[in-house]
């Protein structure tokens, strides 16, 4: 029998834009649980929550000020149980965004860490300069420097993203320990696993000079690194494997091989993969284009039958008689602001 996760449609909500109750122009928590019986109807299995912690909004909810609380713009704590409730009345899972590479600049943690001699110095990745520059020629996925100068602790911190989000420190032991406890919180509160944001970046391997790219100088330091991989099944191992739940990873330049180390189920790592596809031209020629993409790579071992596209457009593909080819039928919920991008569950 396949896994409850195999077997249903995943919808996307990103609050602030769904439904507002209140007047405030705001989505909220509320909203989403006014319109459980509508997904109920259409057939939706798992609602992916985008972030619905405090945050200062730097990147939309992503840079995350605390990960034990809700954001009291999309509503309360007790909303967030209530919404889990009744969206179990429903047999709809809960799954939400867990965002561990990085935090805001404005978490507690980061803003101790500000003190070379505070307890969570280490908690984020802070060097010298070198000769009154950045400690490295990295850049960032945000078309900048990767290091930031604080004047406080004189000397940089690093952010591959926007340097309102500084990067955890994963040679700290204590900085995984934080993380399983951020895990274990919400499942215990009743969710059924995570989207693992940019999860393949976690681990640098090394903070040398990178070779210089047009875009992010320095990632061969950091994208799919062993370490990487054992954060994964330590986090497997101690948290995941004593709730009923599942992982999706949002991965960055990933491959079909690549992609295999992270979703094998011997490794005990990720369930799925996210697989972000360019969509050029019209419906018709994306699913004429998605199989012959997946036919040319190879890579019909990421896709066994019923995976499930998602963030707009759902297609269930199904494998047939002839290993490596794909039949394809969809239902266009929605395309967003951007017709040419959507995401792929795969496996």
């Amino acid at each position: 029998m396949e896994k409850w996760w195999k077997e249903r449609v995943v919808y996307q909500i990103y609050p602030r834009s769904f439904q507002d109750t209140n007047g405030d122009g705001i989505g909220d928590i509320q909203g989403i649980i006014r319109h459980l019986d509508v997904l109920s109807d259409l057939g939706i299995g798992i609602i992916w929550l985008s972030p619905v912690y405090p945050s200062p909004n730097a990147d939309y909810g992503y840079d995350i000020s605390d990960y034990y609380d809700i954001n009291p713009e999309y509503g309360t704590m007790a909303d967030m149980e209530l919404l889990i409730k009744e969206a179990d009345k429903r047999d709809i899972k809960i799954i939400m965004d867990l965002v561990i590479n990085h935090t805001s600049d404005e978490h507690a943690w980061f803003q101790q860490s500000r003190d070379k001699n505070s307890p969570y110095r280490d908690y984020y990745i802070w060097r010298p300069g070198r000769d009154g520059k950045p400690p490295n020629n990295w850049t960032s996925f945000f078309a900048e420097d990767c290091w930031e100068y604080d004047d406080k602790s004189g000397e940089y911190y690093l952010h591959l993203f926007s340097k309102k989000q500084p990067d955890l420190n994963y040679y700290n032991p204590k900085v995984l320990e934080e993380v399983k406890n951020i895990m274990r919180f919400w499942l215990d509160k009743g969710i059924s696993g995570f989207r693992c944001d940019v999860i393949n970046v976690l681990y640098k391997t090394s903070l040398e000079d990178g070779r210089k790219r047009l875009a992010l100088t320095g990632m061969e330091h950091y994208i799919s690194q062993q370490g990487t991989h054992e954060i994964l099944r330590s986090l497997r191992h101690d948290v995941l494997d004593h709730y009923d739940c599942f992982t999706v990873g949002e991965t960055v330049f990933i491959t079909p091989e690549t992609a295999k180390d992270f979703c094998d189920s011997e490794r005990r790592e990720l369930d799925m993969l996210f697989l972000l596809l360019s969509i050029w031209k019209q419906t018709s020629s994306m699913l004429n284009g998605l199989r012959g993409s997946l036919t040319r790579r190879g890579s019909a071992g990421l896709f066994p039958a019923g995976r499930t596209l998602s963030n707009g457009m759902r297609i269930t593909l199904k494998t047939t008689t002839s290993p490596g080819a794909f039949r394809a039928s969809a239902m266009t919920v929605r395309i967003g602001a951007n017709p040419r991008r959507c995401w792929a569950f795969c496996c």
